[in-house]
């Protein structure tokens, strides 16, 4: 039996974490992050193909040291706690955050607000004298049945004159009762120091989308693109839901119309389902992922049904064709990863970077999750995992909100957990991560922040730099995140300084 110790040091704070794990001689490997050789694993698939080395190996005997690495002097402060109102009127569990020019702040909560039922609303940071003041713009279920829409799961979309688009996970026209319909596209637009909310599009279930739940995305012509996770074509279905499609917002003088560009399981069960985000390309092709879906059920613990797939969706010929650019779980016990969770994002160079909630070296139910690249290669995409999260330890785990570069082409985003002694109460050390990777000759090294509940927990919606800052929410947690039923509402705007 081999020994591997692994320790790390919390980014900007002075605690210190201790991991051990143990790992048989016939698979060394250590239970938290690593990096190892693997091509003999997976029948000859060339070791670069999947990159999970950290910054430094110290090798003494049979055992491996890791450090993950922390940035001296780093500094983390919470800007706002929310459900700082009474029966959380200013909001509870944001996702994700966008800024504007002047560097005031919006993003969308998923529940609280004064609507008349507390279904979430659109709110705005802006920064006073002494700290930071939030404003809600709009509270979701205004409307009676809330046909205005009701729990925005996706973040918002900011155009150059400040307006904000987003969607609405329910609600809608289609509504006749509080929880029903099939989700809305809007948009809120300032107008001489308040704002106009207005419902650009309700959907209607069935082959024409439900459930809308991705942040929307813009084409150069000023049209909207985004993903249902429910709804289109009925000969894919689970339990009643169909397996989701990718509309198209078209804008013009008389309004917005819509139309579903494809509907997965078209082609069966193997094309994708419950697609989440999309990316275009400067030729107007979209690219995303769907969490679930694809022919490799190979990883029975993890899903029964596929592990997601990286799609391209063109107009060759008039018509919109899907491409499978990536089958995830392809490789031996999904060390590849499996089931990504999020928008793509482009390099200059034309590859993209995503991420998925599991799978990756630790394998099978160990696979925390991944950052992958997929790289254009004679006419075909090669993945390569850059690098790979342990479920049991604390270098994260469950990465979700994608990933956002700097200047310096360092990857940043978050895990939803991250196992570490900083926790209590309803946060028992798991709380989730803000992660750094750095490119160091073909290696990626990850440093890290972890939250300890009071100062958040469980992040989503990845990170936004600005001004050297990083900037970014947690569903939970924070300071007013208490009583009965702590750890199911809050959260917190959070900023981390390098």
């Amino acid at each position: 039996m081999r020994q591997f110790i692994i320790f790390s040091l919390n980014w900007g704070k002075s605690r210190s974490m201790l991991c051990a794990a143990t790992a048989r001689a016939s698979v060394p490997r250590p239970a938290c992050g690593y990096v190892q050789p693997l091509s003999s694993r997976l029948g000859g698939r060339a070791q670069e193909e999947i990159l999970m080395r950290i910054k430094m190996w110290l090798l003494i005997v049979v055992g491996v040291f890791l450090t993950i690495t922390t940035t001296a002097g780093s500094k983390e402060s919470t800007l706002y706690n929310f459900c700082s109102v009474a029966g959380c009127a200013d909001g509870s569990s944001p996702v994700g955050l966008v800024a504007d020019a002047v560097g005031n702040f919006y993003g969308v909560t998923a529940g609280g607000g004064s609507g008349i039922t507390p279904n979430g609303t659109i709110f705005d940071l802006t920064p006073s004298s002494g700290g930071w003041t939030e404003n809600v713009l709009y509270n979701f279920c205004s409307a009676p049945n809330c046909t205005d829409g009701a729990a925005p799961y996706g973040g918002l979309t900011i155009d150059s004159q400040g307006n904000l688009y987003g969607t609405t996970y329910t609600g809608g026209t289609a509504s006749t009762c509080e929880g029903g319909g099939y989700g809305t596209v809007y948009e809120l637009s300032p107008s001489h120091g308040s704002w106009i909310y207005t419902v650009l599009y309700s959907f209607l279930g069935g082959s024409n989308g439900s459930s809308p739940s991705a942040t929307l995305t813009f084409d150069t012509h000023g049209n909207l693109y985004g993903t249902t996770v429910g709804g289109g074509d009925p000969s894919c279905d689970y339990e009643g839901e169909s397996c989701g499609t990718v509309f198209e917002l078209v804008h013009s003088a008389s309004g917005w119309s819509q139309s579903v560009l494809y509907a997965f399981g078209t082609s069966g069960p193997n094309d994708g389902w419950a697609p989440r985000g999309e990316t275009l390309d400067s030729n107007g092709n979209v690219y995303g992922t769907t969490v679930n879906g694809g022919p490799n059920p190979n990883c029975s613990s993890l899903s029964p049904f596929g592990y997601g797939v990286v799609y391209e969706l063109s107009l060759p010929h008039g018509s919109w064709t899907e491409n499978i650019l990536y089958n995830f779980c392809s490789a031996a016990s999904c060390f590849d990863g499996a089931n990504p969770d999020t928008s793509l994002v482009f390099d200059s160079k034309g590859s993209l970077y995503g991420t998925t909630l599991y799978g990756g070296a630790g394998g099978g139910d160990d696979g925390g999750g991944t950052v992958f690249k997929l790289t254009p290669s004679n006419g075909g995409w090669t993945e390569s995992v850059l690098y790979s999260f342990n479920f049991l330890c604390c270098d994260g785990n469950g990465p979700s909100g994608g990933v956002t570069f700097d200047n310096e082409g360092n990857i940043y985003g978050t895990t939803t957990y991250s196992r570490n002694n900083t926790g209590s109460g309803a946060f028992p050390g798991n709380c989730g991560a803000v992660y750094r990777l750095t490119p160091s000759g073909e290696d990626w090294a990850e440093k890290i922040f972890q939250f300890g509940g009071k100062d958040g927990a469980y992040p989503g919606g990845g990170v936004l730099i600005q001004r050297g800052s990083l900037y970014g929410t947690t569903r939970v947690g924070g300071l007013h995140d208490v009583g009965r039923y702590k750890g199911s509402k809050g959260g917190v705007v959070f900023r981390i300084t390098p």
